[in-house]
């Protein structure tokens, strides 16, 4: 790729699946109260519009 260019990637997945995976409790807390601009929680999540790739990890199971 030239210099100075590059690719959107957006990794997206749904937040319920987000919650299951969250190994760290982050979103428990972000629910709680205790996480303030928790994007998708306390703070808008706004996904890309012209995204040059979209991974749907929600789907991929590794």
């Amino acid at each position: 790729m030239p210099e100075g260019r590059f690719i959107e990637v957006y990794y997206q997945c749904g937040i319920d699946i987000c919650e299951q995976r969250d190994v760290k409790g982050l979103y428990v807390r972000a629910r709680a109260g205790e996480i303030k601009d928790f994007a998708g929680i306390s703070s808008p999540h706004e996904e890309p519009k012209d995204a040059e790739l979209t991974i749907d990890t929600g789907t991929l199971h590794c």
